[in-house]
């Protein structure tokens, strides 16, 4: 999922889109969260890397 909907190049997985409901949804459950659980943990981590935050939610409990 690009952060960037407009770019079609190559993706980038490697970062979460914020503004992208369906994408926090998908990550927070792969981390076994809920959406807002999840975009507290990202304001709180001050990233949108996906492996960051995953290493973070690990922790967060």
């Amino acid at each position: 999922m690009a952060d960037d909907k407009s770019n079609k190049g190559n993706r980038d997985d490697a970062t979460i889109d914020f503004n992208d409901p369906s994408e926090v949804e998908y990550v927070a459950s792969q981390a076994g969260m809920s959406s807002p659980e999840f975009r507290e943990l990202m304001k709180k981590a001050g990233t949108n890397n996906r492996i960051k935050l995953m290493e973070a939610a690990k922790n967060w409990r």
